[in-house]
């Protein structure tokens, strides 16, 4: 199944976890999480990890699945570098 690209549905994620493999990083998920962290911050990101876990679980029981927040719940902070900065220094972290 597809994941969404709205905030909290997994398809950025993914989309950043993909480049980061394509560029070589050792580990792309914790690139991913890293660039998601200093879009997000660390209280968003948990909330959307958690409401993943349990999108998950509801798919893997057949059940139907929570619906996804809310986009007024996650926003990213109003000050900060966007994704493509974050992904840039979070790349060049993980390379180290």
């Amino acid at each position: 199944m597809a994941k969404s690209m709205k905030p909290g549905g997994g398809g950025k994620f993914a989309a950043v976890e993909a480049a980061a493999a394509k560029s070589g990083a050792r580990n792309p998920a914790a690139v991913a999480a890293a660039a998601g962290r200093k879009k997000y911050g660390g209280e968003q990101m948990a909330k959307m990890a958690s409401r993943g876990k349990e999108r998950a679980t509801a798919e893997r029981k057949g059940e139907k699945k929570p619906p996804l927040p809310k986009v007024h719940e996650l926003k990213a902070p109003e000050k900060g570098p966007g994704l493509e900065e974050a992904l840039k220094s979070a790349a060049a972290k993980a390379k180290k």
